[in-house]
């Protein structure tokens, strides 16, 4: 029995420590990835299921992004292989 809790605290402990680091590592990327200015109106909202919600705040700076997302997908790709889109949209960043 004291095998069992041992092991299921490890799983625990690896799952909460995994899920600690990703937004900040999520949140690196994507602002070694963009421009500061364009850092200063997004907002990194989800991740979930390999997708990366991102608000931005106004539609003029998210055709901006639109243009460059493949190139950002694939710069984010090599620091998150799980991601597999970028998904904008118009939203309250702050």
């Amino acid at each position: 029995m004291d095998q069992i809790k041992s092991i299921l605290n490890q799983v625990f402990e690896n799952l909460t420590t995994g899920q600690a680091k990703k937004p900040g590592q999520i949140q690196a990327a994507w602002d070694s990835a963009v421009t500061n200015d364009e850092a200063k109106h997004t907002k990194i909202v989800e991740f979930e299921k390999g997708y990366l919600i991102v608000h931005v705040d106004s539609s003029v700076r998210m055709f901006q992004l639109t243009m460059k997302k493949r190139h950002l997908t694939e710069k984010l790709q090599s620091e998150i292989p799980e991601l597999k889109s970028i998904v904008l949209k118009i939203g309250k960043i702050r």
